[in-house]
């Protein structure tokens, strides 16, 4: 199951990998490069890899918020965050929000 809000989506998981670190108090999920708004939690942990793959987990029903989208529910459990990519000639790039 994956939910999408805005250039984020979010992929249901059945657990988050051994080896991703906690980033401790962090919410943002992704950083706006041109707007500077952010796609955020409200009280799920991030945990990061050490190849920079993104992961959630929420204990409870919880909240992504953007500035620019309607808040989202996300149901308890957990989750590996994406961002949108998109093909340019000289090949892939996340899409700069």
């Amino acid at each position: 199951m994956t939910n999408r809000h805005g250039d984020v989506f979010l992929t249901k998981i059945d657990a988050i990998p051994n080896d991703a670190k906690s980033l401790g108090e962090r919410k943002e999920l992704a950083f706006g490069e041109k707007t500077g708004h952010t796609h955020r939690i409200k009280f799920g942990k991030l945990f990061e890899t050490e190849d920079g793959v993104l992961y959630l987990k929420t204990d409870r029903q919880d909240y992504l918020a953007h500035e620019e989208h309607k808040e989202k529910v996300i149901e308890p459990g957990f989750y590996r965050i994406g961002i949108k990519r998109q093909y340019k000639p000289d090949g892939w790039e996340s899409v700069r929000d």
